[in-house]
């Protein structure tokens, strides 16, 4: 995915790159956009609750990402 992909909160995601045998365990849902002065606002990361059961928010690279 390029960086001109337009990802809100509420989009389901997955990354690609990391994608296994396990595909399901790689989609998320984004709850979070970086806020504005921050490190990952402004390295373009956002908040993505995996659906590995890990419980925790991963601000994640949105290069790395893709809408399902």
């Amino acid at each position: 995915m390029t960086s001109s992909k337009h990802i809100d909160i509420g989009d389901l995601v997955w990354m690609p790159r990391h994608a296994d045998d396990q595909t399901i365990d790689m989609i998320g849902v984004v709850v979070e956009k970086a806020k504005p002065g921050t490190w990952d606002a402004n390295h373009r990361r956002i908040g993505v609750f995996w659906a590995d059961g890990s419980g925790i928010v991963d601000f994640e690279p949105i290069e790395w990402l893709e809408k399902v």
